[in-house]
């Protein structure tokens, strides 16, 4: 099913400290958000106390782009 949102449960992910880092390129913080573009895709993450938000231009049938980008396979994800 295609989304133009996606919720990624994860514990421990500082997104301001990804972001911000000299390794990112091309964002800005905008309030809490973060808005930026992979590739060809406009993106804009946020956080709260259960993961990171992920709005993008257009629907995603698959986010594992973003995964990647974000090195999500190496963090923790909530189970329930």
């Amino acid at each position: 099913m295609q989304s133009k949102t996606k919720k990624f449960q994860i514990l421990d992910y500082n997104l301001d400290a990804t972001l911000s880092s000299g390794q990112s390129f091309q964002w800005q913080k905008i309030g809490k958000d973060w808005e930026g573009i992979i590739g060809q895709q406009w993106i804009r993450l946020s956080t709260d106390h259960r993961g990171i938000i992920a709005e993008a231009a257009n629907p995603q049938h698959n986010w594992e782009w973003l995964k990647k980008y974000l090195q999500l396979d190496f963090v923790k994800f909530y189970t329930h």
